[in-house]
C-alpha cells in the first residue's frame, strides 16, 4: 500500500488554518482543499507540471479536486476519491524484455511505491486525454470518477498488464537463474 502518502488527510485537517471566504455569493472552503503539503497532492503537482510551471500545475490539481467535490455532491473528501482511484488504477509490476537465442522473454519485474503511482497517474491522464471536456480539471476529474465507478480504460490496460505478467511469470525464475 502508499504508506507514506496515506492517512495524511486527518494530519492536514488538523492544521488547516483557513476560514470561509465569501465571494460573490458564493461561499468558497479553502480548507476543503488540502495544501500542497500533502505528499501525495505534492507528487501528483510534480508529475503534472510541464516546463518548471508549478503554480499551474497546481491551479490544475486544485480545480480538479473542486470539480470532484461539485460532480460527488460533497459528499466524500475528493483527496480519498484521488487517493483510491489511484491506488485501483496501480499496476503492481511491470514486464521486462530480455533477448535469449533469438527469443523475446517478458519478465515481470515488481515497482516501487512511487513507480505505481506514477504509472497510474500517467495512464489516467492518457485516458483522460481521449475524453470530450475542454479543460484538463474536467477531464481528470471525470476519469477519477469512471476509475472508481470500474468504467475506465485506465483498469483494463492494468488487467491486460497483470494478465501478461501472470502468463509470464515462469520467465521470472530463469531471469533471477542467469544473475
Amino acid at each position: 500500500m502508499f504508506k507514506r502518502f496515506l492517512n495524511t488527510t486527518a494530519r492536514i485537517s488538523q492544521e488547516s488554518h483557513f476560514e470561509q471566504i465569501t465571494r460573490n455569493g458564493y461561499s468558497h472552503n479553502p480548507s476543503a482543499i488540502p495544501p500542497s503539503s500533502d505528499p501525495l497532492l505534492g507528487y501528483l503537482t510534480n508529475l503534472i507540471m510541464k516546463d518548471g510551471k508549478k503554480a499551474r500545475a497546481q491551479s490544475h490539481l486544485k480545480k480538479t479536486l473542486t470539480e470532484i467535490k461539485t460532480l460527488t455532491a460533497n459528499t466524500t473528501e475528493p483527496v480519498s476519491l484521488v487517493r483510491n482511484a489511484i491506488t485501483m488504477a496501480a499496476p503492481s509490476f511491470r514486464l521486462s524484455s530480455s533477448k535469449k537465442n533469438n527469443k523475446v522473454l517478458h519478465t515481470p519485474l515488481a515497482l516501487t511505491e512511487r513507480q505505481r503511482i506514477r504509472l497510474a497517474f500517467q495512464a489516467l491522464i492518457k485516458a483522460s486525454d481521449k475524453r470530450n471536456e475542454k479543460f484538463l480539471h474536467q477531464r481528470l476529474a471525470r476519469e477519477v470518477l469512471a476509475i472508481l465507478e470500474q468504467q475506465s480504460d485506465v483498469l483494463k490496460r492494468k488487467e491486460e498488464i497483470h494478465k501478461a505478467g501472470a502468463i509470464n511469470r515462469a520467465n521470472l525464475v530463469q531471469a533471477m537463474l542467469r544473475r
